[in-house]
């Protein structure tokens, strides 16, 4: 149905992901509920909460490079230029999983159709910023811009007007109901007054239209490196991360897009179908910190230098690992200067 978005579309309290239908039916037909949807119903409780943890993640640790001044050399500067739209990208997976939790209690109805509208502007917004981060890398390592930056309020004025836009135009086009419970669906996004077409308009069409533009950018930047390159290793390396862009995009939001299609035509959506809806929605936010922040913007290192400048969590795992003693590599080292 129409209330299916990016989360868990079905029958049963429960919660979506970021353009999540929190479901809002009991889930059976009879007095036993099928434990195929309980287990359903688990995984979209649960796997929010990973998302949450490492978009935080991604939050804190850019909150503490700027309050510590830490970014103050030329490469530094460079750094938190990259990881500014990463900090967007990851604060906008932050609200959609707030937005996750909003009428998990109950079916509440203005709850609902404040779901229903953050979710439909976070998950548009996160996804303008991961098409941000694209061209960054296209004007940087293919049109050899040196100051992208100037750029930035252009970038801001793109990634937070289509998503509101978006969120706006239901409103004023079909009132304050637009946004709800879907009586055929069983859960929030678009209520029963949004024509059918409604949320491919405004939410499926400018998804596709972003992800088609990630290809086109990164088939581009593919091309460029692998003639620059010339150690093969080094080239095949960066380009498997390049693709984990367009790759991650399409896990999130093809079966999102599939169980929307196939709960319009032929309804409902098959169970595997929905259960493969709620694993990939509900970790963008966890796989999106786990590739931007931690392998491609080394938000653990900068937390682990951090901590040592620090003197604190010495003991933990984000503790930079000590110099080999005396005894080892150190002294092995200096007795082979030295002859």
């Amino acid at each position: 149905g129409r209330g299916c978005g990016r989360g868990g579309g079905g029958s049963g309290i429960g919660v979506g992901s970021g353009s999540g239908v929190v479901v809002v039916g009991n889930g059976t037909s009879g007095p036993h509920p099928d434990p195929i949807v309980e287990w359903r119903q688990q995984l979209a409780r649960v796997l929010p909460v990973l998302s949450f943890l490492g978009s935080l993640s991604i939050v804190v640790a850019f909150a503490i490079a700027v309050c510590s001044r830490r970014l103050t050399t030329a490469g530094d500067v460079r750094r938190r230029f990259w990881m500014r739209p990463v900090f967007f990208m990851a604060l906008c997976d932050v609200g959609s999983e707030v937005a996750d939790f909003i009428s998990v209690l109950d079916a509440d109805p203005v709850r609902c159709r404040a779901q229903g509208a953050m979710v439909t502007f976070f998950d548009l917004a996160s996804a303008c910023w991961v098409l941000i981060i694209a061209v960054q890398l296209e004007l940087v390592l293919v049109q050899r811009r040196d100051a992208p930056e100037r750029l930035e309020k252009y970038f801001h004025a793109f990634a937070w007007a289509v998503p509101l836009t978006a969120t706006i135009v239901p409103l004023l086009a079909y009132g304050p109901d637009v946004y709800g419970v879907d009586a055929d669906a069983a859960g929030c996004w678009l209520g029963d007054v949004a024509p059918e077409w409604l949320g491919y308009v405004v939410f499926y069409l400018p998804l596709w239209v972003f992800w088609a533009i990630i290809v086109r950018i990164f088939v581009r930047v593919r091309s460029h490196l692998a003639g620059d390159l010339h150690d093969a290793a080094q080239r095949d390396t960066i380009l498997r991360k390049l693709w984990a862009y367009p790759a991650i995009y399409l896990c999130v939001w093809a079966f999102s897009t599939a169980a929307q299609i196939v709960g319009d035509v032929n309804p409902p959506a098959p169970e595997w179908l929905r259960i493969a809806h709620v694993v990939s929605g509900d970790l963008q936010g966890f796989l999106n910190s786990i590739f931007f922040g931690v392998v491609h913007f080394g938000t653990v290192t900068f937390l682990r230098e951090w901590c040592t400048r620090k003197g604190c969590c010495r003991r933990c795992w984000l503790a930079a690992p000590r110099p080999a003693s005396r005894g080892g590599v150190q002294v092995a080292r200096r007795r082979t200067s030295d002859g």
